[in-house]
């Protein structure tokens, strides 16, 4: 997946994130304040940033970021998000099996070892006389 793709939260879920953010009486120092106020900013997000949401939302508690975003709208928003993120990465990865590609799970910046590039597989053919000098 790619973290750092932008994606953009739709307007009724920003309201709700609004309504939630104006009735906060916590620290603007905190985690979840900052988060919150470049969502509302920027209107957008990061396929990263919802990831930790999550996480923050289910397995961490923070009370700031909890009272900010659990919202049922955008719990579902976020969930829907992510879903449809990993399945198109499935979805891509099975079309390039189907396209015949070796190894459709290896990343683009990853070197395939079992691949030789013709410019290395050279051999060298020195003339007797020269080889002779060169000794």
């Amino acid at each position: 997946m790619q973290l750092n793709k932008k994606i953009y939260i739709p307007e009724p879920i920003l309201l709700d994130i609004q309504k939630r953010f104006d009735n906060f009486k916590g620290s603007q120092k905190s985690k979840g304040y900052i988060t919150v106020l470049n969502m509302l900013k920027t209107s957008r997000t990061t396929l990263g940033n919802l990831k930790k949401i999550k996480n923050t939302i289910e397995n961490v508690e923070s009370p700031e970021l909890s009272f900010l975003l659990k919202d049922n709208n955008f719990i579902k928003w976020y969930e829907h998000t992510l879903s449809r993120e990993s399945d198109r990465l499935k979805t891509h990865k099975a079309n390039k099996e189907r396209a015949g590609f070796n190894n459709a799970h290896r990343k683009a910046h990853e070197k395939n070892s079992s691949i030789i590039p013709e410019s290395l597989n050279v051999r060298v053919f020195i003339n007797e006389n020269i080889y002779n000098k060169i000794k």
